[in-house]
Order: C-alpha cells, then sequence, then structure tokens
C-alpha cells in the first residue's frame, strides 16, 4: 500500500506522533520504560512515588511590640500542617539578644485549635523564634523602652486579652497607702478585668508604671483583697517560663507562686526576697516519697541518696534565683559551701538574726552539738526558743519515719548547729 496522503494522511501521522509523545513523556516520568511502545502501558507496573512531606508553618507574635522593665508580654502562635492546625505539636521557643547565641527559653505544646501560648518577662531588646516538626517561624523582635505606663496605655498595649473590664478604675485612700508600708507611693489606681488586674504605682518621684495580674495569681489575690489586701501592690509582672512551667510574682507584702499542675496558687507573706522561694517551697507540700528517692535527687543526679538539700536548691532553681542556693545534691555539699560563701551566724550572735527565708542546719545526732549537721530547712518563722522550718526529706512528725516528704516543723533552736542567709 503506498503512503496514505490528504486529510487521512495528517490523522495518522498525528496518531503515530501522539503516540511517540506518550511513550516518551511516560518514560521520563519513570512509568514506561525507554523504548516501549505506548500500547503496553496498561500492561506496565506503576513505579512507587515517595509520599510528599508534610509542609508544617509556625507563626509567632506578640501582645505588643515593646516592653518597659518588669513588663510580662504575651507570645503566642499557631501550627499549621499542610494548612491545617496541628495539635499536640511540641514547639520550642527561642531567643538572642544582641550578639549572643540564640537559647531556648520554654518548650509547649500546641491545643486543639493549633495552638501555643506562654508570657515572659525578657529583659533587654530581644529576637524571638518558634521552632516546631524543623521548622522556624519568621523572628519576632521586641524592644526594651522606657518611660510612664498608665492603665490606659497598658490595656492598649495587652489589647483583647484582658476581657471586658468588671469594673471601674478603683484608687486606694491615704489610709491604705499607709498600710502598705512602702514609702515613696504617692497613689496606687487598679481596674479588674475578666482575665486580669491592671494596677498602677505612682511613685513620690512621679514615676508611673501599670502591672498585670493574672492567672491563678489573680486568683489568689483577689481572695487576699486585692491591693488593699494581704499582698498589698504588685512590683512588677509575673515572671513565668520557671521550672515545671511555674511563675512567680512579687508584691510589697508579699509573693505568689502558680504551675500549671496544680489548681491553685500558692503565697508567702512577707518584705523581702525570701517571700518568693518559700512561695515556692509551700506550693510542694503536697509531695511524698522516700527517703532515698525523689524529683530532686532525680534533679541532682543523687537518686539513692538524702535529698533534703537538693531540695532547697531545687526551690531556688525553680523560683529563677538560682545564685541563692546553688545546685547540690548533698546536705555534705551544701554545709560547707554554705560556711564558706554566705554568712552564716549561731544563736546569741548580736549582728545577725533568724529571719524569714534563713537555712537552718540542723544537727539530730548529737543533740545540736554537731560539728556537722544531719538536715537542713528553710526558715519561716522565729520564737525565743524555737524555728518553724519548711523541709524537704521530712516526715509528717518532728520524728523521721521511712515515709518521707516536704513538711513544716516547729524545731527547737538547740538542735541547730548554725544558721546561713542565702545569697540574696
Amino acid at each position: 500500500m503506498g503512503a496514505p496522503h490528504g486529510a487521512g494522511a495528517r490523522l495518522v501521522r498525528g496518531a503515530l506522533a501522539g503516540g511517540l509523545a506518550l511513550s516518551l513523556a511516560l518514560a521520563l516520568a519513570g512509568a514506561l520504560p525507554a523504548g516501549a511502545s505506548s500500547q503496553g502501558v496498561a500492561a506496565q507496573a506503576p513505579t512507587a512515588v515517595p509520599a510528599a512531606r508534610s509542609a508544617v508553618h509556625v507563626t509567632l507574635a506578640a501582645s505588643w511590640h515593646e516592653f518597659r522593665k518588669g513588663e510580662a508580654v504575651r507570645l503566642h502562635g499557631v501550627v499549621r500542617r499542610d494548612g491545617e492546625r496541628a495539635r499536640g505539636v511540641k514547639v520550642v521557643l527561642r531567643a538572642r539578644s544582641g550578639s549572643a547565641k540564640a537559647s531556648k527559653v520554654t518548650t509547649l505544646r500546641t491545643n486543639a485549635k493549633g495552638k501555643f501560648v506562654t508570657w515572659l518577662r525578657p529583659t533587654k531588646d530581644v529576637v524571638y523564634t518558634a521552632r516546631a516538626a524543623g521548622t522556624e517561624s519568621a523572628p519576632l523582635r521586641l524592644d526594651r523602652t522606657v518611660g510612664d505606663r498608665t492603665i490606659e496605655d497598658r490595656a492598649v498595649a495587652l489589647g483583647a486579652y484582658l476581657g471586658a473590664a468588671r469594673s471601674g478604675v478603683g484608687e486606694l485612700a491615704r489610709t491604705e497607702l499607709k498600710r502598705l508600708r512602702t514609702p515613696r507611693i504617692a497613689s496606687v489606681r487598679y481596674r479588674d478585668h475578666a482575665q486580669g488586674m491592671l494596677v498602677q504605682v505612682v511613685k513620690d518621684s512621679g514615676k508611673t508604671r501599670t502591672w498585670l495580674v493574672r492567672g491563678k495569681i489573680l486568683s489568689a489575690y483577689r481572695t487576699a483583697g486585692g491591693p488593699d489586701g494581704a499582698y498589698g501592690v504588685p512590683v512588677a509582672d509575673a515572671r513565668c517560663g520557671l521550672m515545671e512551667r511555674g511563675c512567680l510574682q512579687r508584691f510589697t507584702g508579699g509573693a505568689l507562686y502558680e504551675k500549671k499542675s496544680q489548681r491553685k496558687a500558692s503565697g508567702q507573706r512577707g518584705r523581702t526576697k525570701a517571700t518568693e522561694l518559700l512561695a515556692v517551697a509551700r506550693s510542694q507540700l503536697s509531695y511524698r516519697s522516700s527517703r532515698l528517692s525523689s524529683k530532686y535527687n532525680a534533679w541532682t543526679g543523687s537518686v539513692g541518696q538524702p535529698w533534703c538539700a537538693a531540695f532547697q536548691s531545687w526551690v531556688a532553681s525553680a523560683a529563677g534565683s538560682p545564685r541563692a542556693i546553688p545546685k547540690f545534691a548533698r546536705l555534705h555539699q551544701l554545709a560547707p559551701y554554705a560556711r564558706k560563701k554566705m554568712t552564716t551566724f549561731t544563736d546569741g550572735s548580736s549582728k545577725h538574726k533568724v529571719t524569714r527565708g534563713t537555712l537552718a542546719f540542723f544537727d539530730f545526732r548529737n543533740g545540736g552539738k554537731g560539728p556537722e549537721p544531719s538536715h537542713v530547712g528553710m526558715v519561716i518563722r522565729a520564737t525565743r526558743s524555737t524555728v518553724v522550718t519548711l523541709e524537704g526529706n521530712a516526715s509528717r512528725s518532728a520524728r523521721f519515719t521511712a515515709s518521707r516528704g516536704v513538711f513544716i516543723h516547729e524545731r527547737p533552736r538547740s538542735s541547730v548547729v548554725f544558721y546561713a542567709y542565702p545569697n540574696w
């Protein structure tokens, strides 16, 4: 037969060209061996194509682009996987200041809506990033600024987070200011909202700052009477991102501490920094363990050893003050350090007094004569003949049994070998 011509020829040539093009395309795609006919495609086993990697996207934002000293900033974001909000994803928040290398600040988990949130109290200009599933957010820069901050200013900075106002703006009367027992405060204004209370403090110098009280700390603060109550007024926002996801806030009349695993905040009244450690220590009063095994000596790597000293070190670190009582696993390590690096004294000292937060080193083996202590506690209060101390690795009764935990005991001062002030 001769070669086709005319319209029929064009159709045949088009079909042949299309077949060759399809064969070549399939060969390049790996679905058809090079040189095979497209007519055999149905008989060829398909080549496995690797599954596409899930696309993850992380966003990070802040309640406000700048902050004053002592103010906390709300950081929040969303993790999406293939466009959908991802639940239960680990998020690592990192921070970098100046030329310093970025370091981990805290670890979070996304909720059912793919969201994560935390509060941090930065001290200098800082750049934050959030990393999840190998993907990092765009950098978020926050600048430290100076100047006054009124209730109205802070409400704008916090935006919708505060929720509806529960009251108008209140102000402490002159007699109420005196009860604060804090000089140099000229006036205090406050307003309660659904999710936080703003407390504006004006110093005699005219310097104006407004602090936020929120969360479980707010519940305890309200119960105690708010700005006119037992804790007085805040000296700064709460510091969060502490061990066990804790938050700690100092007031003119004490400190309040909260953490995720406990229903209520714990507090310690007083007017010194020691209230911060004692507020954290009080949060541990429900802890029970054995003499040689607890989360505290697990933290110091000394499981199998007594943990009264490890507990005191843990409390200082959990309060964000690790220098106050450095990390020690054993009493025979803490005691010589205290003698060398802390201010120590014994009963009868004319220069030093047993105050709240003082470490009391006891000797229960030789009637307080030592020379080395066998136990340590932190003083809550003292009488002429006794000290009330908060202790780890203690028993429910004053006498030690196999069952141990964190307890408060009143003990005779005659059992104390020496006292030490933490390094405030």
